[in-house]
Formats: C-alpha cells, sequence, structure tokens
C-alpha cells in the first residue's frame, strides 16, 4: 500500500471517529502512528466550520529552531510538539544545544518573516483540511540545558503529540497590524480555542 493511499485511509478514519459525537470547529489529528527522533510527523488540521481559518504557523525547521528559545514567537508560529512520559504521566523536557549560530539564523528567520503574506502561513477552508509535515527533533540546537528524553526513549514508554494555544498577547507581540488587518480584510477568522491532538508512540530508529 502506498503512502497516498494510507494517509487517505487514516484521513478517513480520522473524520469519522469523531463522528457521533459533536465536532468542535477544528481538530486536529497525528497519522503517523508512530514517531521518530529527527523525522518528519505527518499532522491533519481538520475544519468542520462553514468558516475559513486561519493559523500564523510557518511548519519549516527554521521556524521551529528560531523561535524555541523566543518569550513570544514559539507561542504563535509552530505548532508546540511534546514528549509525553507514559509512566509518569508528564511532558518530558527536550534537550537545546549550544551549537548553533545564532546570528545567521535569526537573520534568516527575520527575513523569512518579512517576505511573508497571509497566505504563506496554514489556511483550512470550510469543511476541509490541510496536511502538515512537522519537522520532529528531541534535540533542538539553540540554547544550553542539562535535560533531555533523548537517551530515555524507549518503545512503548513516550509519546508524541502537538498543542496550540492561542495567545492573544504573543501574536499582538510579534503579528504586524497590517498582516492582521489582510486577515480579516479576507474573511478568515482566527481560532482561539486550545488545540491538542492524539499521542502516538515514540520509537527509536
Amino acid at each position: 500500500m502506498n503512502r497516498l493511499v494510507v494517509f487517505f485511509v487514516a484521513l478517513m478514519s480520522a473524520f469519522c471517529s469523531y463522528g457521533q459525537s459533536p465536532k468542535p470547529a477544528i481538530e486536529i489529528k497525528v497519522l503517523d502512528s508512530k514517531v521518530t527522533d529527527n523525522s518528519l510527523v505527518t499532522v491533519v488540521l481538520m475544519n468542520n466550520s462553514n468558516d475559513t481559518y486561519w493559523f500564523p504557523w510557518d511548519i519549516s525547521e527554521l521556524a521551529y529552531v528560531a523561535s524555541v528559545g523566543s518569550t513570544y514567537e514559539n507561542q504563535v508560529y509552530v505548532l508546540r510538539q511534546r514528549v509525553y512520559n507514559d509512566k509518569a504521566h508528564i511532558d518530558e523536557p527536550t534537550l537545546m544545544s549550544g551549537d548553533y549560530d545564532s546570528e545567521g539564523l535569526l537573520k534568516k528567520w527575520n527575513e523569512k518573516l518579512a517576505t511573508k503574506k497571509v497566505t504563506d502561513y496554514v489556511v483550512v477552508k470550510p469543511k476541509n483540511f490541510v496536511q502538515l509535515r512537522l519537522p520532529f527533533k528531541v534535540v533542538q540546537k539553540l540554547a544550553p540545558a542539562w535535560y533531555s528524553a533523548k537517551e530515555k526513549i524507549k518503545d512503548g514508554g513516550y509519546k508524541y503529540y502537538v498543542v496550540y494555544n492561542y495567545n492573544a498577547k504573543a501574536a499582538e507581540q510579534v503579528l504586524s497590524p497590517t498582516l492582521l488587518e489582510e486577515v480579516e480584510k479576507l474573511g478568515y477568522k482566527i481560532y482561539h480555542e486550545p488545540l491538542i491532538s492524539n499521542k502516538v508512540p515514540i520509537v527509536k530508529k
């Protein structure tokens, strides 16, 4: 069975699993049955409403690395990726390495932001969905730290999931008024409710 077929089978299962209960306007689901460190994770964003929703997300590796240590940007531009300790029932912190070119990296990120338009972010139309491929790394190269789930991950012991909570204060700090005005002008809505996906096992390669 090729990847495209697997994707649509998983997607239909995702829609059908909510068939008998009231659906929120927006749902998010990890489609992979398992994930590995340093891989791309397939996530689907489903719009059950009659409105078009806009999410200020950038799913590139640059966005994740540049925003991890920020005060506001990591609350706006990226879906937060979590490593969940199934036994302890807590999220594990991920290691942030100091081996990086901070000046060059932030310059690239700011240059990218300067050219992005409303439609360069994630837009999901009514009764539709978008597929996202998120770069997942247990170790993010940004700043020194002394903890990591990397060496402790064992089959069945840790799970991956994504969350997003729209923070209006953070959005005001990093999104330009012009961009937000354009979002409103185009008739797009911003989703303010918390989003949380299903959890899937993290396995070693």
